[in-house]
């Protein structure tokens, strides 16, 4: 009997549920709370491209997703990480 391998990090949470969603808007800084989440959600979308990553460089016959899904998944990782990332170093550079 095969066994079925542990799906990857990242891979557990639904993508249309709330738990994916990420701040558009910058941190406010100030906020230690707000922050905190702010960078617990970029992280959240690195751990998704890694964890698509490595679902990639598995052998073919260990894969849990195809190689269109391994690339919407890094795109969209990507794209998540990059408006937060963009829009945290705007507001930065707008601080006296």
């Amino acid at each position: 009997m095969s066994t079925v391998p542990e799906r990857p990090r990242g891979a557990n949470v639904p993508l249309s549920s709330p738990e994916r969603r990420r701040p558009l808007r910058p941190p406010r800084w100030e906020d230690p709370s707000e922050a905190l989440a702010w960078l617990q959600a970029v992280r959240d979308a690195l751990i998704d491209a890694v964890a698509a990553g490595e679902d990639a460089a598995r052998r073919p016959s260990e894969r849990m997703f195809s190689r269109a899904e391994v690339r919407r998944r890094i795109a969209e990782a990507e794209h998540a990480a990059l408006v937060m990332l963009d829009a945290a170093i705007g507001a930065l550079r707008h601080i006296p």
